[in-house]
């Protein structure tokens, strides 16, 4: 899938998820249930290769679902 859909759609929904201590289990859990393995590993790798450009959030949900071996 294309990168900058994925990283569109995750912004969003990132955008969409009340604030709280819990933003990245609660965007670790959707990106589980709703992407498919190859979408959360291409966003994954994409978001390692441009940690820069990517918030904390969002970079601490990869990383538990990589660490998961789900990412």
């Amino acid at each position: 899938m294309d990168i900058n859909k994925l990283v569109m759609m995750v912004r969003q929904i990132e955008r969409n998820l009340p604030v709280g201590d819990d933003v990245p289990h609660k965007l670790a859990a959707h990106l589980e249930a709703f992407w498919a393995p190859q979408m959360r590993v291409q966003l994954y790798r994409h978001v390692v290769a441009n940690r820069a450009d990517f918030g904390y959030q969002l970079q601490q949900a990869l990383d538990e679902l990589h660490h998961q071996a789900k990412a």
